[in-house]
Formats: structure tokens, sequence, C-alpha cells
């Protein structure tokens, strides 16, 4: 059941990105489910293209987090400067 949650948010995060190409709310959204699920790749890949249609300091520093979580160091570093 609770697998099926998460595939339903996906699946209105995607209406999300679908309806509004250029608002960071469904690749926001997309990013946050699939943190849930700890696929940290996905999700840092999401939130990466949220911060390109929304340069705020809070989506900065989520996607920062989720580059650290997912080994990726150097992607943070670099994000960071």
């Amino acid at each position: 059941m609770r697998t099926n949650r998460f595939e339903d948010g996906l699946k209105v995060a995607r209406e999300l990105k679908k309806q509004s190409p250029a608002s960071a709310a469904g690749y926001v959204l997309e990013g946050e489910l699939l943190a849930a699920q700890k696929k940290w790749d996905s999700a840092a890949t999401s939130l990466a293209a949220a911060l390109e249609r929304d340069r705020s300091t809070e989506l900065a520093i989520r996607l920062h987090a989720l580059y650290m979580v997912a080994g990726r160091a150097a992607d943070a570093q670099r994000l960071a400067t």
C-alpha cells in the first residue's frame, strides 16, 4: 500500500511538471518523494532541475544535502561555490 502512495505522488509530480514545466513545484515534489524512498541520485537530479527554475537558498541547501547523502561530495562542493 505504501509503495502505491509513492507511485501516486510521483504521478502527481510528473503531471505538475507537464502542466507547468517552468515551475519548480513538480520537480521539488518528485525529488522529495524519491528522497523518501532513498533514491538519492534520482532525488538530486529532480532537485537540481527545481533549482534551475527557482534559485532559492532552501532548494540549494536541500540539494547540497542530497548530494552528500548520495556520496557526490564533488557535486556538493561545486554547488557551494
